[in-house]
């Protein structure tokens, strides 16, 4: 494939990712939301609420932590550094990002990518997911996992990351706000029958 396709089928599959943490966030903070673990646990159904929980956050982590892996030469990587870092550097890509009007929504990407870069959550989640989620290894000394607070605010970051490349290459004018109530509606039936009160 051409760079400009890989660079269109990276955003591309970028703004599902973004849907599916927004959701999956979404999810686990209404299973946190009132009386449903206790409902869960008064029910004896406790341990697969945790195990469900436990499987979002693992899949959250993947689809966050692998954004910022770096690029194996050879294997066709198509994570969000391959963007950022290969593809978007090339003149012919950018003159044709400023034809089409979008280069602004590629340097709000650019930004975002930049920040997201030095965040020093993004360490912690990279450490969590090699030593916690996709691997099981001795973890580094000093080094904690993220609390849920830091751990959903860097990943909605990713998610607008994703978000601003799909509009920068023109692949969607969809927004994720576009899609909140659906995400809210969505978790409270999920949820409805260990919350009747939603």
């Amino acid at each position: 494939m051409c760079p400009a396709t890989l660079l269109n089928e990276i955003a591309r599959q970028g703004f599902l990712d973004a849907l599916e943490i927004m959701l999956l966030i979404e999810v686990i903070e209404r299973q946190n939301h009132g009386r449903i673990a206790g409902r869960l646990s008064d029910r004896g159904a406790g341990a697969a609420g945790i195990v469900v929980r436990n499987s979002l956050i693992t899949r959250i982590t993947v689809l966050v932590a692998r954004c910022y892996a770096r690029i194996h030469e050879g294997n066709g990587d198509m994570n969000l550094r391959r963007a950022f870092d290969e593809f978007l550097k090339q003149d012919q890509i950018r003159c044709d990002l400023k034809t089409a009007g979008t280069l602004g929504d590629i340097e709000t990407a650019e930004r975002l990518w930049s920040e997201a870069l030095v965040d020093p959550n993004l360490k912690q989640i990279e450490h969590f997911r090699h030593k916690h989620t996709a691997h099981l290894a001795e973890p580094t000394p000093g080094m904690k996992n993220p609390d849920y607070g830091d751990f959903f605010a860097f990943a909605r970051r990713t998610a607008r990351i994703m978000e601003a490349l799909a509009h920068g290459v023109g692949g969607t004018r969809e927004t994720l706000d576009d899609h909140a109530d659906d995400f809210v509606m969505s978790s409270q039936e999920f949820w409805r029958p260990w919350d009747p009160m939603a």
